[in-house]
């Protein structure tokens, strides 16, 4: 996977995984919370990695927290949840997947005994 960060908090993840490839973004904020992730520009192929279906930003969100991925159904857009729901088990994967690496790159977060100053 390859990561861009764009802020502290938020990055863009490139996924080359089986059927689902493309850049996923990911924002969080502290590791015992969600992260939320959406496609930025992801495809979902077939079988023989002939055609395949695109999702955008606003095709799906679905939150990571401690290796689990939550996707519900209304989270997805109507006309895409039949893709998604094909590729289910190997989505929830690459979600938890992306946020794995959203954290092993993320810059060391402050906790809350840091001052916020250089000494």
């Amino acid at each position: 996977m390859k990561t861009y960060d764009m802020s502290k908090y938020q990055r863009i993840i490139g996924v080359d995984e089986g059927r689902i490839t493309g850049t996923f973004y990911a924002i969080g904020l502290e590791p015992d919370r969600d992260v939320w992730v959406k496609p930025v520009d992801v495809v979902i192929w077939d079988e023989g990695h002939h055609s395949g279906r695109v999702l955008y930003s606003g095709d799906l969100s679905a939150s990571v927290r401690d290796g689990v991925a939550k996707l519900s159904k209304h989270m997805v857009k109507t006309s895409l949840l039949p893709d998604v729901e094909e590729v289910r088990d190997e989505m929830l994967q690459v979600l938890v997947s992306v946020v794995e690496t959203y954290w092993v790159s993320a810059p060391a977060v402050p906790t809350s005994s840091d001052s916020g100053r250089d000494e």
